[in-house]
């Protein structure tokens, strides 16, 4: 077995020579440490010599031996190595192997961890995912309209001119045709800071701001006149010189005004005639 040693001995003086240890040289060729001491100590015959060959190929390349004439004299070793103790060696030989660099033991108790830290990575992934998607759907969704709905009041008397009685506002709210236009005059007064858009049919918008408290503001046209206000009962109502005062709340849009009274929608809030 010399020449096994003798071969063994070039691989520990060429990796001494490099200044590595054996876990170095272990580490950089995937080889495990077990196989470069058995190769650096000669005994070639613990593994296989399948693997065997294949390791000492790989060792001497990495160490810039020539491969060629290591192979030569790994195969004049191979044939006075005993073919039985290849087969012998070979399963402890594989166990030495699986705890080299390529294959670390993992315990149990690390595996159950890794297990459980995958498992955890799939739900929130998983969780992310769904959130996403409702997000996206709430976006994509459009928003609803809630229709603004003015509740009629009753007509207030103020001062001395002709105010409309509540029996006839009553009988008035019924719904109708548009009504037929003839010339009109509206005044509105503010009881607090609103603001409000008038506009005629004859000539488009004509007022568009806002009244501060006790404003009044009075528009004539031969024309049905349309408002729109942020606080209707905040505003009193004057029509051809009757007072109507406060005739809905809230935001209140097309509150169509003419001669023959206040129409909101296809409602009557008041009717003259």
């Amino acid at each position: 077995m010399a020449g096994a040693e003798a071969l063994g001995e070039i691989f520990r003086k060429k990796r001494e020579d490099r200044g590595l240890s054996i876990e170095e040289a272990a580490e950089r060729t995937y080889i495990s440490s077990g196989v470069i001491r058995d190769m650096e100590a000669g005994a070639f015959g613990k593994v296989s010599p399948v693997y065997m060959k294949s390791f000492v190929k790989k060792y001497s390349d990495f160490l810039e031996l020539d491969t060629e004439d290591v192979l030569a004299r790994f195969r004049r070793i191979s044939n006075d190595i005993p073919q039985k103790q290849f087969f012998v060696s070979e399963k402890e030989d594989v166990e030495k192997e699986k705890t080299g660099p390529l294959f670390p033991r993992i315990k149990g108790r690390e595996r159950s961890q890794i297990i459980l830290v995958s498992a955890l990575s799939l739900i929130l992934v998983l969780l992310v995912a769904v959130l996403g998607r409702v997000t996206v759907t709430a976006l994509k969704s459009p928003p609803r309209e809630v229709p603004v709905v003015a509740p009629s009041r009753s007509v207030v008397s103020r001062g001395s001119q002709d105010v409309i009685p509540r029996e006839k506002l009553a009988a008035g709210r019924r719904k109708t045709a548009p009504p037929e236009v003839s010339p009109v005059t509206l005044t509105l007064t503010a009881r607090d800071r609103v603001w409000v858009q008038v506009s005629s049919s004859e000539t488009g918008k004509i007022f568009d701001g806002f009244l501060n408290k006790g404003d009044s503001r009075t528009w004539n046209s031969n024309e049905e006149l349309t408002v729109w206000t942020g606080k209707a009962n905040v505003l009193d109502f004057t029509v051809n010189g009757r007072v109507l005062g406060e005739i809905a709340s809230g935001v209140v849009r097309n509150i169509k005004v003419s001669s023959e009274g206040v129409v909101l929608g296809d409602e009557w809030l008041v009717r003259f005639r």
